[in-house]
């Protein structure tokens, strides 16, 4: 055969001579050396290129795509088949039957009961601190009334001594007026 009449599907170089394969679903040519796959006489006469691998269906998809190539009479594309279940495999998840809103409400209560105590006991322990931190808080509050009332006094005592240095002073200038008079 004549490389220049070759379809080829691979580098295009082809000559005289080379060594190549032929897919049997497209008739396109590879070289022995561009292609990945080892390829021996005896199954060159089915060999698939790559391409038509891939465009060819897998078995056991169960994923309801539709199949590339269609048969041309065909109104809707067709599907692929569903996978079988392995053997000793588990039951599907749709096999086993959903809890009624009943059964969700008695586990719920089951739980809470369940709970219950920890939760009151929790409680306990929290309330035992809280105590702690409100005689804590309670004595810092007193502690506050009591120096406002110290410093209160404070003012109050000043402001008496205030007004007896204003009287020692008028006090002292009448003294020093009558004294400075009389001399």
């Amino acid at each position: 055969m004549e490389s220049s009449s070759l379809h080829w599907g691979c580098c295009v170089l082809g000559k005289d001579g080379d060594e190549f394969i032929k897919c049997c679903h497209c008739s396109k040519v590879f070289h022995r050396d561009c292609i990945i796959d080892v390829v021996d006489d005896s199954e060159s006469d089915g060999w698939s290129c790559p391409l038509c691998r891939s465009l060819k269906p897998r078995r056991g998809n169960n994923d309801e795509t539709a199949i590339s190539k269609k048969p041309q009479n065909a109104k809707q594309p067709s599907k692929r088949n569903p996978k079988r279940p392995a053997r000793a495999s588990p039951e599907p998840a749709s096999a086993i039957p959903s809890p009624s809103n009943e059964d969700i409400r008695n586990i719920i209560r089951t739980e809470v009961r369940n709970l219950l105590p920890e939760l009151t006991k929790s409680m306990t322990v929290v309330n035992t601190e809280l105590k702690s931190i409100r005689d804590e808080i309670q004595s810092f509050k007193d502690s506050l009334d009591f120096m406002n009332r110290q410093y209160e006094d404070i003012i109050k005592e000043q402001k008496r001594n205030a007004e007896m240095m204003n009287i020692l002073k008028d006090n002292n200038l009448d003294c020093t007026r009558t004294n400075c008079s009389t001399e």
